[in-house]
């Protein structure tokens, strides 16, 4: 069975995997990748909540817009002052389908070779 940290860890891994497909890296120190979207550039940062005892492993994405007032009329609810938009994840079907909608939103829409 596996642990928590393990899940956890692999749930990060395939929410990276997935990224990379579609986004560039990004060279700053907060964010992990850039996704060229309609709403100007969105950087994504991946992180892993520490847990402790009887917590369920999650994972969060730290994501910013370039253009906030593009994306909140486009409907996220990100700050419309920073474009900021972060969220807390518990399974990976989640950080997937959040994914694919972010991919889906981006200028490429599709897969970098």
């Amino acid at each position: 069975m596996a642990t928590k940290e393990n899940k956890q860890y692999w749930m990060c891994q395939d929410a990276h995997k997935t990224l990379a497909a579609f986004c560039t890296k990004s060279d700053t120190f907060l964010h992990d990748y850039v996704a060229q979207t309609k709403h100007g550039d969105l950087t994504i940062g991946i992180s892993t909540d520490r847990l402790t005892r009887g917590q369920v492993p999650t994972i969060t994405l730290f994501c910013r817009f370039a253009d906030p007032a593009s994306a909140k009329a486009a409907g996220w609810d990100c700050n419309p002052h920073t474009g900021k938009w972060n969220k807390h994840f518990l399974d990976s079907r989640q950080v997937h389908n959040i994914i694919t909608v972010i991919k889906d939103m981006s200028v490429c829409g599709q897969l970098q070779s």
